[in-house]
């Protein structure tokens, strides 16, 4: 499995590129992280950018305190916040950040077609939208009945539903339609992911899908 800080190093890399420069000059371009984690990826993009302004969210108390001792630790904390929220209803007004990004969380929604629709919500027109996870690989089936023979060997109960399922392209595709997206705008991102990224615009739909390197 490549390594998770070379991903979010080229995760950070590819969405700066398709962001661009900041269209209102002189200000600071509001970005949201869904599934934030420990905030590896806004630590990567604000080290690149100082016109740019994170708020990460995450459905894991201790995930975020780690991710504040992370953001702390690289000096951001006036660059980047985060908090407690649910990525299948976000605390946040319509139209509310020029981009959203999320990498590798759909595959651990039990209402993964929730998510989508929140992400386009709370971005305003002519605003970026900028989603990665993971491909189905032989890994994923392993993994799944690893979790759940760990947790009938420990007496725990566990929800199958909330167990990881990697996402297929057409899986990805039927999710964009159900969100107003344009099918074409996920396609595979390397050899083990998928990328949905576009911009919205007003009155017009969906426009203008974003780019991807096969190293992403």
């Amino acid at each position: 499995m490549p390594d998770s800080g070379v991903c979010s190093h080229r995760f950070a890399e590819a969405f700066v590129r398709a962001l661009g420069p900041v269209a209102r000059t002189g200000l600071t371009a509001c970005v949201l992280d869904v599934g934030v984690g420990t905030a590896r990826i806004p630590i990567e993009i604000c080290t690149r950018r100082a016109d740019i302004a994170i708020t990460g969210v995450d459905s894991q108390p201790s995930i975020l305190r780690r991710a504040r001792e992370e953001i702390e630790s690289a000096g951001l904390t006036g660059a980047i916040r985060v908090q407690l929220a649910d990525a299948c209803l976000l605390p946040f007004p319509d139209a509310s950040f020029d981009a959203v990004i999320s990498n590798s969380l759909i595959h651990h929604l039990s209402r993964r077609h929730e998510a989508l629709p929140e992400m386009v919500r709370v971005l305003r027109p002519g605003g970026l939208l900028f989603v990665r996870d993971s491909l189905p690989h032989a890994d994923a089936a392993i993994i799944a009945r690893t979790l759940l023979r760990n947790a009938v060997n420990t007496g725990r109960r566990i929800d199958r539903t909330c167990v990881p399922s990697p996402v297929s392209l057409d899986e990805a595709r039927q999710l964009a339609a159900e969100a107003g997206l344009p099918a074409e705008w996920v396609r595979p991102c390397g050899l083990r992911h998928w990328l949905l990224s576009g911009r919205l615009v007003i009155g017009a739909g969906a426009l203008h899908p974003g780019s991807c390197s096969r190293t992403v």
